[in-house]
């Protein structure tokens, strides 16, 4: 009894450790990353972000690119193989974060690249994130391409295209177009001159208010739709379920029947 009594603690122990994250799943080998890169009449920068927060502001004054990032790992040998990596090409300078092959790490591990980006505001982003949150603001122009975490942008001075795999989006302050691919998770959009279209939003519910054209939503599968203070047209192709709701639309409402 007395050793069926030990297991026990011995595994209560070691559940509370992996829940924890104790168990070789602390991120306790941290680096510190920081440079600057000439933008040499860069007019796109391609943006590449694995798991991790990522975060790019642009600021007026600014004539490079100040990368600085804090990198994590639950071993030293797993933090050797985190960077951050930065090439020029034609026009475009692309930035990556660098993960060590999967050889060397499996799921009891941690390692993750916090990554901030400050660029001139006048540049445009294509940005691909894996993992993680991302926030972005004060850029000319956004292309975003997202599997997992909360997306928040803020201020752009063109268009702006997402796709997201999961999380929330929030959008506020855009002075082109908006153009959604959402699978997950709410979506929240204020503050646009042009036009806000919906491809497909799979749950969640939608919010869409003062927008200086139309709103297009193509489907919605699930959650409410809730718009208002539109100039243009507010048109919903095909809802599947939860309510649509709409206030002061100057256009003409086209629902589905």
């Amino acid at each position: 009894m007395k050793t069926l009594i030990g297991m026990s603690a011995l595994a209560l122990v070691g559940v509370l450790l992996m829940s924890n994250g104790v168990y070789a799943g602390d991120c306790q080998h941290t680096r510190h990353l920081q440079r600057s890169v000439a933008m040499n009449n860069v007019d796109l920068i391609e943006l590449i972000a694995g798991a991790g927060r990522l975060e790019v502001v642009g600021e007026k004054d600014r004539d490079n690119v100040e990368i600085e990032a804090y990198l994590c790992a639950s071993s030293e040998e797993l933090l050797e193989g985190l960077d951050v990596t930065d090439q020029l090409s034609a026009n475009t300078l692309k930035i990556e974060t660098a993960y060590p092959n999967e050889g060397i790490w499996n799921s009891y591990q941690e390692m993750k690249i916090d990554l901030t980006v400050l660029v001139p505001e006048a540049a445009a982003l294509d940005v691909t994130d894996s993992s993680g949150s991302a926030e972005i603001e004060n850029v000319r122009q956004l292309t975003l391409v997202d599997s997992s975490g909360k997306i928040r942008i803020r201020e752009i001075g063109g268009d702006v295209r997402v796709k997201d795999s999961s999380g929330g989006i929030s959008i506020k302050g855009v002075a082109g177009d908006v153009d959604l691919t959402d699978s997950s998770g709410g979506i929240d959009v204020e503050n646009v001159q042009g036009t806000v279209l919906v491809r497909a939003d799979s749950s969640g519910s939608i919010d869409v208010g003062n927008v200086g054209k139309d709103v297009l939503v193509r489907r919605d599968s699930s959650g409410s739709i809730r718009v208002k203070n539109v100039a243009g047209d507010f048109t919903v192709e095909k809802d599947s379920s939860g309510g649509i709701h709409y206030k002061d639309v100057v256009g003409t409402v086209n629902l589905p029947k």
